[in-house]
């Protein structure tokens, strides 16, 4: 059971989150949902984890419009009875810069500046589950009051620690069951991090040492505590138990707002047993799971995040040089589009700022919002 106005009120807290008082209709699709995401003996149940994010988003509509969004179908020369899905859309092409330059994706983009916006949640999740080792270590009377942006650093040091020493963390996640660490293990889970730290300290500059010594402190104090709060009462060695409460999340926030999310049965079911209550008692029910074939608009929505996620992956993952080299090679066609899906994410960004959440260290975030910029750059004056 989920507590609504608790939950508000936490987001509230932590980030800033205001209501604009509008009622809005949102449609889900999504891509990369790995069910769930296992330790095994030599990683992840699937390889793909660590490249592709989560990503769950689509069309958002003013519930006051009236739009008709067949005419997207006509201007394509799509029959209404022929489910649109990304895979075809796209024509099988699977590169960001192959892409961004369909044809028909210029009619979905300049309905979308008319009449729309978008929204998305974009997951790392391996970032995921670092969150809570580092909620584990500073969710303490001492330290609970820790500046948010210092948290992050924490977070964001350590996401890259264990990165670069994969085989390390799994190895300790087999023999702690992590992320269901019980007081027998706590110790052991807190000197195989601070081990790492040993390990590894000399290779990063200052300002990453210092926050790494942080680390490196509250494990210390942390291992005599034995437990770590938010690492017990959780599933053995599974870091993802489902994406429904990224579901869950969007309802609450846009409470006032109606959400339509694409037939998936076990998250259906998890949101079931998973009630959102009001503070009168009564339930949220402010969504419901439809058959895509009978919603154009989750079909839209599909089209939307494949074409979402292929640009964050293209910006997190690819050099100065490289991006450039992409983007000044496109054609005419692959360059208009761009700015309008660039235009399309700062429309919705600036009409409610929770429209675009991401769950990923701050590095990354930063290094995207700067090649955005740079993009923009590239395509206005280049």
């Amino acid at each position: 059971m989920i507590e609504v106005e608790e939950f508000k009120k936490k987001i509230k807290e932590l980030y800033g989150y205001s209501e604009n008082d509008k009622s809005y209709i949102f449609y889900y699709d999504e891509t990369n949902n790995y069910r769930k995401v296992r330790i095994t003996e030599r990683g992840f149940n699937n390889e793909n984890i660590l490249k592709e994010n989560y990503i769950l988003g689509g069309l958002c509509i003013n519930k006051e419009c009236s739009i008709n969004i067949a005419s997207i179908l006509d201007d394509m020369k799509i029959q209404p009875s022929q489910e649109i899905k990304s895979r075809m859309f796209f024509r099988g092409k699977n590169k960001f810069e192959e892409c961004i330059s369909n044809k028909n994706l210029t009619i979905v983009l300049d309905w979308i500046v008319k009449n729309a916006f978008i929204h998305y949640l974009d997951m790392d999740n391996f970032f995921f589950t670092v969150i809570d080792v580092v909620d584990s270590l500073v969710d303490d009377s001492i330290v609970e009051n820790f500046p948010k942006d210092m948290v992050d650093f924490m977070k964001n040091e350590l996401y890259l620690l264990l990165k670069i020493n994969m085989n390390y963390f799994i190895d300790l996640c087999n023999r702690t069951n992590y992320p269901n660490i019980n007081e027998n293990n706590v110790e052991l889970f807190c000197n195989g991090i601070i081990s790492l730290i040993n390990l590894n300290m000399q290779r990063f500059d200052d300002e990453k040492k210092f926050f790494l010594e942080m680390l490196r402190q509250l494990l210390k104090d942390k291992r005599k505590s034995r437990e770590l709060v938010f690492l017990k009462n959780n599933e053995d060695k599974t870091i993802v138990e489902g994406y429904y409460g990224n579901r869950q999340q969007r309802c609450i926030i846009f409470q006032n707002s109606k959400h339509i999310f694409d037939k998936e049965d076990k998250d259906e079911k998890a949101m079931t047993d998973n009630l959102m209550v009001l503070k009168d008692g009564n339930l949220l029910k402010n969504y419901k799971f439809v058959d895509s074939k009978e919603y154009l608009e989750i079909q839209i929505s599909d089209i939307i995040v494949s074409i979402i996620a292929k640009y964050l992956s293209f910006l997190s993952n690819n050099s100065v040089k490289y991006i450039d080299g992409k983007i000044l090679n496109l054609n005419n066609t692959g360059k208009i589009n761009l700015k309008k899906l660039i235009e399309i994410i700062n429309k919705s960004d600036k009409e409610n700022n929770f429209f675009i959440a991401t769950v990923n260290p701050f590095q990354v975030i930063n290094y995207r919002d700067l090649m955005n910029q740079h993009v923009e750059f590239l395509l206005n004056f280049r």
